[in-house]
């Protein structure tokens, strides 16, 4: 590598090297993105999306041009000081969920950095940008399955509620785009409106904990024929009526496990009342020592292992795209019996 007087590798010789690892850094991205998506999916987090990217050699161009207030570089470390070559979105619907998708993350990967930035905005009085940015390192022991071949790599994942989303990314086209000077009445908008959101963040966790306050009193279940083949969209309607006090996995999880209950000869809604009135749930949760409420799909995926066992992991492996799935279940499957 070319480098300057004072030890800095050149920047043309930075980007090129770049665009040549760029390919690698694509297939370590995806492969992050799917660790991260397991993750949470193992701890029944419901997430409304997770999105990916790999910076573009433009945005790194301008990153490696910034100045310290003397002059000097601020990458002066070139590729090795800057941790977001790789960057994760992960978008949650409530905001109490949030805090549980960095706990989540934080138990697969090495944390570098964490900075709670709604917390910073409220200490300091300031409305504006809000969620969590974390920099994380796939490790070198025991790296999530499908990321061994990325050990140590470091990538940014910034985690917060759509409301906060939709602030971030209406702000960043309004003030990062214009050509034109901000004035201050914009400024003023802003704020005001990311007051109003984080409001409305609240609002969402309160709406949630309600519903789901008057259905473990008693949910009730829209009449169908008890004979009829379950459906996702069937199985959905009868957990959340059954256990309500667990909160709903992503609408897709539901048709896995309309096809995990066919397997396991569980294909009615009367069949799928019986199971759930002979399986202890209380001792299954008790065993599983969830670190967070988990949604109805791996609750139902615990109960079904309970009641089925190793006959369940080889009757069910090759569902979904977990390679790991038995691997996964039979750890599972040891704290189910050790209880």
């Amino acid at each position: 590598m070319t480098a300057s007087p004072g030890g800095i590798t050149d920047t043309t010789t930075l980007l090129r090297d770049y665009a040549a690892r760029r390919r690698a850094l694509e297939g370590a991205c995806a492969s992050i993105k799917h660790a991260v998506e397991a993750r949470l999916q193992d701890d029944g987090l419901n997430y409304h999306q997770i999105t990916r990217r790999v910076k573009e050699i433009e945005s790194l161009q301008q990153k490696l041009a910034r100045r310290n207030p003397d002059g000097s570089r601020k990458y002066a470390d070139g590729l090795r000081g800057i941790d977001d070559l790789i960057g994760i979105r992960v978008i949650m619907f409530l905001e109490t969920d949030v805090l549980k998708a960095v706990e989540a993350l934080k138990g697969v990967f090495v944390v570098k950095e964490h900075v709670d930035k709604t917390a910073q905005g409220r200490e300091m009085g300031i409305l504006g940008y809000a969620g969590q940015h974390l920099v994380l390192e796939v490790g070198q022991e025991s790296p999530p399955s499908g990321c061994s071949s990325c050990k140590g790599q470091r990538f940014e994942v910034q985690i917060r509620t759509v409301l906060q989303h939709a602030w971030a990314e209406f702000e960043h086209e309004v003030r990062y785009k214009s050509t034109l000077p901000i004035p201050a009445s914009v400024d003023r908008a802003l704020s005001m409106a990311s007051g109003l959101l984080e409001l409305a963040d609240q609002q969402f966790v309160t709406i949630s904990e309600t519903v789901r306050g008057e259905m473990t009193e008693g949910g009730e279940l829209h009449t169908r024929e008890p004979e009829e083949v379950l459906t996702a969209e069937g199985v959905a309607e009868l957990l959340i009526a059954r256990m309500p006090e667990y909160p709903s996995s992503r609408q897709e999880q539901y048709g896995w496990l309309a096809d995990a209950l066919a397997v396991c000869g569980i294909r009615t809604e009367i069949q799928l009342e019986e199971f759930l009135e002979d399986v202890d749930r209380a001792a299954v949760t008790g065993r599983m020592g969830y670190r967070f409420p988990p949604g109805h799909v791996r609750v139902m995926d615990d109960l079904l292992l309970s009641a089925f066992a190793e006959d369940y992991v080889e009757r069910t492996s090759h569902l979904g795209d977990d390679e790991q799935r038995a691997t996964k279940l039979r750890h599972r499957l040891g704290k189910l019996r050790d209880g």
